[in-house]
C-alpha cells in the first residue's frame, strides 16, 4: 500500500516536473517576462450592472493564483476594459456583482460570481466571461495537470466536451471565453438557455449550484441527478418573455439584441427513458398550441356563442374580422406552433445521430408533431418560416413558399409513416395517425387521390370505428381516437381558460378520429365526382348527428353540403372549420376580402426578425 502510494506520488511530480519544464522552454503557456495586454469582454450572466468589480489574478504553469491581482469594473456598454503589465499569461478573470434577471427583466436581489481562465499575450484580446467559462475551469485543472495538455487544446477539448454533454452541434471551433450571448450561433444560444435555466431555482442557490456542477464536470460528465435539477421545469420557462427582457436590458447597454428562438437544449440520451421524455416535451407543446387552435379557429368561423366575447375586444376581432397584425390571440397561436416547431427540430436533430431502432418510434412521433404544426401555420399563415435544425438567433431563415414548405412536410410525413409502429401506444402514434395527416397534406395541396389512397388504408385496416355515442368519443375508451394527447400531458402551468370553460368537449383532446377520415374520404370522392362510396363514408357520422340514415343519390353539389354541415356538426371546435371553408368554398361571408384567407404575421415577431415579411393587406 505504501509502495503504492509512493509511486503515485512520484508520477504526478514527474508529471508536473515535466509540465513545468515544458512551459520554460515554450511561451505557449506561461510568460516570465512583463508585457502590456489591453483586455477587454462582456461579463454574461445576463449583463452585469455597471460598475461590477471584475478582478484579473494572475495564474502560474498549474493554474494556482501567483499573488499578483489587478482590478477593474464593468462600464456603461456592460463590458469591462483594462490595459495591464502582466507577468503571467495565464490569468483568471472574475467578476461579481449583481446582474440582470433574464426571468424578471430586473436587477437580481443576489450577487453572483463568474470566472473565466484564459491565456493572454501582448496586445489588445477579447476575453469574456460567462457560465461556460465558469463551468470548465476544474476540467481545465485536470487536463493540464494530468493530461499534461496546453491550455489551448484543454480548453479547446472542454469545449467540445461542454457542448457534446448538451446535445450542442458545434459550428465554429470557439473556444468559451470568445462566446457571447449577441454571438448568434448554436453554442450562444445554448449559453443563453444553460444561463436562463440556472435562474429556475432559488436565487438564493444559482451560485452554489453551478459551482457544484463545475465541480462535477471536472471528469467531463455531469452526474444525472444534476442534469435532472438542471432541466427541472426547463419546460415551464416562458422564453418569450425572457427573449423581451434581454432585448430591452441589451437596449439600456446600447446594443441591439435580437435574441432569436432560444431554445433548451435536451440532454443526451443515455437511458430507455430519455427519448420518451424529449417526446413528452413535444407532446405538451402541441397540447397549448391544439388548444389555442381550437379557440382562433372557432373564433375565425364563428362557430361559437357571440355573447361569450362580447367583452373581449381581442377574441370580437377575430369574430368580427376586423383583427390586425397586433392581436394577442394571433400572435399566441403563431408562437405556441413555432415553439412546437422548435422543440421537434431539435429533438428530431438528435434522433437522427442514432442508429439504435429503439428511437425509431419517438422519432417518427415528433416528426408528426412538427408535421401537425406546420400544416396548421401553412394553413392559418401561408408561407412558413421553415425551422428543420435549432434555430441560430442571428440566422432566423427567411419564409418558404408554401407549396415548397408543403412538400417538405409531406416528406417527413412519409418517413414518419415509415418510422411508426402498426399500434399506437401511449406517447407513440401509429403509422396511421402519419396516414392522416398525409391526407390532410393532400387535401392542402389538392391532391385528391394521394388523399384518398392514404384515407382508404386507414379505413380499410378496420382499427377504428364510428363511436354511435357522441358523448364518449372524447373519453379513453372510444374507438374512433387514432391519435391522441395523453391525459396526463394535458395539464400546463399556464391553462388556456378560455378553452377549458367553453371549448373542452370531453376528458380528451383527440387530434385526430375517424370521423374526419370518413368526411375527407367522402369529400376526395365528391371533388372526384366519383360517386360510389360517398353515402357509405358519411352515413356512421350522419346518423350519429340525425339519430336515421342518410338519402340516397347524392350529387357532387348535394354531397359537399352534407360533408360541410357534417364538418360543422360532428368536427365543429375541433380546428379544423377553417380548412374546410377554404376547400369546399362555402361560407363566402368569410371571404368577403380576399386577404381574410390568411391571417396576419404577428407584428412582434417581425420586430424580432426582420427577414418576416407580412401578409397582403395587413
Amino acid at each position: 500500500m505504501k509502495t503504492h502510494f509512493i509511486l503515485k506520488l512520484f508520477s504526478f511530480l514527474f508529471a508536473s516536473t515535466l509540465l513545468l519544464a515544458s512551459c520554460k522552454k515554450s511561451n505557449n503557456d506561461i510568460s516570465q517576462e512583463k508585457f502590456k495586454v489591453k483586455l477587454s469582454g462582456f461579463a454574461e450572466k445576463t449583463l452585469f450592472v455597471v460598475e461590477t468589480n471584475v478582478r484579473v489574478m494572475e495564474l502560474d504553469a498549474m493554474l494556482k493564483a501567483t499573488g499578483r491581482q489587478h482590478t477593474t469594473t464593468i462600464g456603461a456598454d456592460g463590458r469591462y476594459d483594462t490595459e495591464l503589465e502582466l507577468q503571467s499569461s495565464l490569468v483568471k478573470i472574475i467578476a461579481t456583482g449583481n446582474y440582470y434577471d433574464e426571468l424578471t427583466g430586473q436587477k437580481s436581489e443576489r450577487p453572483i460570481s463568474l470566472e473565466a481562465i484564459v491565456q493572454v499575450g501582448n496586445g489588445e484580446q477579447e476575453a469574456n466571461i460567462n457560465v461556460f467559462t465558469h463551468l470548465e475551469q476544474e476540467r481545465l485543472i485536470k487536463k493540464l495537470q494530468e493530461q499534461q495538455k496546453s491550455i489551448a487544446a484543454a480548453k479547446k477539448e472542454a469545449a467540445d466536451e461542454l457542448m457534446a454533454l448538451l446535445n450542442v452541434v458545434r459550428t465554429n471551433s470557439k473556444q468559451t471565453h470568445e462566446m457571447k450571448f449577441m454571438d448568434g450561433d448554436r453554442e450562444s444560444a445554448a449559453m443563453l438557455a444553460i444561463s436562463t435555466m440556472l435562474l429556475n431555482r432559488d436565487r438564493s442557490t444559482v451560485n452554489d449550484f453551478l459551482d457544484e456542477m463545475k465541480k462535477d464536470f471536472s471528469d467531463g460528465d455531469l452526474k444525472d441527478e444534476l442534469k435532472e435539477r438542471l432541466f427541472k421545469d426547463a419546460d415551464k420557462i416562458d422564453l418569450e418573455k425572457v427573449k423581451q427582457n434581454l432585448i430591452e436590458v441589451y437596449q439600456q447597454y446600447g446594443h441591439q439584441f435580437n435574441p432569436g428562438d432560444i431554445t433548451i437544449p435536451n440532454p443526451l440520451i443515455k437511458t430507455e427513458e430519455d427519448p420518451l421524455i424529449m417526446v413528452k416535451a413535444t407532446m405538451e407543446a402541441l397540447m397549448e398550441a391544439t388548444k389555442q387552435l381550437f379557440v382562433v379557429d372557432a373564433l375565425y368561423t364563428r362557430n361559437i356563442d357571440e355573447t361569450i366575447i362580447k367583452n373581449n375586444f381581442d377574441y370580437r376581432a377575430l369574430y368580427e374580422h376586423t383583427h390586425q397584425s397586433n392581436s394577442i390571440a394571433i400572435n399566441n397561436l403563431f408562437k405556441l406552433h413555432y415553439n412546437v416547431v422548435n422543440r421537434s427540430s431539435s429533438v428530431i436533430e438528435m434522433f437522427e445521430k442514432k442508429t439504435a431502432t429503439a428511437v425509431d418510434k419517438y422519432h417518427g412521433t415528433v416528426l408528426l408533431n412538427r408535421s401537425i404544426a406546420y400544416l396548421n401555420i401553412i394553413q392559418y399563415w401561408g408561407d412558413p418560416i421553415m425551422v428543420t435544425t435549432t434555430t441560430s438567433p442571428q440566422d432566423l431563415p427567411i419564409r418558404t413558399p408554401w407549396p415548397t414548405a408543403l412538400n417538405m412536410v409531406i416528406a417527413d410525413l412519409k418517413k414518419a409513416e415509415q418510422l411508426l409502429p402498426e399500434n399506437g401506444e401511449n406517447y407513440v402514434a401509429s403509422k396511421y395517425a402519419a396516414k392522416a395527416v398525409l391526407a390532410r397534406a393532400y387535401l392542402l395541396q389538392q391532391n385528391y387521390p394521394e388523399a384518398k389512397y392514404h384515407l382508404d388504408q386507414i379505413i380499410s385496416s378496420k382499427k377504428f370505428k364510428i363511436d354511435p355515442d357522441y358523448g364518449n368519443v372524447f373519453n379513453p375508451s372510444s374507438e374512433e381516437t387514432i391519435y391522441v394527447i395523453p391525459k396526463d400531458l394535458d395539464v400546463t402551468g399556464n391553462p388556456n381558460a378560455f378553452f377549458e370553460i367553453n371549448m373542452r368537449k370531453g376528458e380528451l383532446i383527440p387530434l385526430i378520429r375517424y370521423a374526419e377520415i370518413l368526411l375527407m374520404a367522402a369529400e376526395c370522392n365528391a371533388v372526384m365526382e366519383d360517386a360510389v362510396g360517398i353515402e357509405e363514408y358519411l352515413n356512421p357520422v350522419f346518423k350519429r348527428q340525425h339519430g336515421e340514415d342518410l338519402d340516397s343519390g347524392y350529387g357532387k353539389a348535394g354531397a359537399e353540403e352534407v360533408i360541410f354541415g357534417l364538418w360543422m356538426s360532428d368536427m365543429v371546435r375541433e380546428g379544423l372549420s377553417f380548412g374546410v371553408y377554404k376547400r369546399l368554398e362555402i361560407g363566402e361571408y368569410l371571404f368577403e376580402k380576399p386577404h381574410l384567407r390568411l391571417l396576419p404575421i404577428p407584428e412582434h415577431e417581425r420586430q424580432l426578425n426582420k427577414k418576416l415579411t407580412q401578409n397582403p393587406e395587413y
